[in-house]
């Protein structure tokens, strides 16, 4: 009769520790479920904040891509006393490119300001912010080539030929007429590079490779 009694007892111990055992791992669920739903938003919005600066970034670069190509290509049309700094055209272009980077990266362009040859733009996500707020936005801003560089700098120069010695009368006694000597371009980037050439469509043709590692375009911001 009496270990009826204590396995009685102790079933009824046994069945309280478990349901003790149920109620904490309940409660331990829950917390972390609390802990879960509340950090999830914050996981949520730091995602959107990593792409859109990643839009941002690549929309910047898009337009200072841009940017250095019309320079490249406009070396060509460089003159005596002209510099990089006239090649500059307006922002259309360049605006166009960085929409499209920031349109490829599910964002939109939102401002694009260019100096010189920095760049800096502001775009937004194209979906809600996290728990329904506004789209995320960011800001980024690039520039062609490293700090110190001055587009108004690098400037083409034409040069004063150096007198041509005067040729020795003929027999007969005629002047002879002196032959002009070649005019000598000189290309002049400050820090960067210095080119000399006697056919301006020759040194334009070595400008742009010799200029596109130099103006190659960085983040700064």
């Amino acid at each position: 009769m009496l270990d009826v009694v204590r396995r009685r007892l102790g079933g009824r111990v046994a069945d309280r520790g478990a349901a003790t055992a149920g109620l904490i791992l309940l409660g331990a669920f829950g917390a972390l479920a609390l802990v879960f739903l509340a950090v999830l938003p914050l996981l949520s919005g730091t995602e959107q904040s990593a792409r859109a600066q990643t839009a941002a970034d690549a929309a910047a670069l898009g337009g200072a891509e841009h940017l250095r190509d019309h320079l490249l290509r406009g070396v060509v049309s460089l003159r005596p006393g002209d510099s990089l700094l006239d090649l500059l055209p307006g922002t259309t272009g360049d605006a166009t490119a960085a929409a499209t980077m920031a349109g490829r990266n599910g964002a939109t362009l939102r401002e694009y300001d260019r100096s010189g040859r920095r760049v800096e733009v502001r775009v937004r996500l194209n979906e809600p912010g996290a728990a329904g707020t506004s789209p995320v936005e960011a800001r980024a801003v690039a520039q062609l080539g490293r700090n110190g560089l001055n587009l108004g700098a690098c400037r083409l120069a034409e040069e004063d030929p150096e007198p041509t010695p005067t040729p020795s009368p003929t027999p007969e006694g005629e002047e002879p007429t002196p032959e002009p000597a070649p005019t000598l371009f000189t290309f002049t980037c400050a820090g960067v590079l210095s080119w000399q050439g006697e056919d301006l469509t020759d040194l334009a043709g070595a400008l742009r490779d010799a200029l596109r590692e130099p103006l190659r375009p960085r983040l700064v911001a």
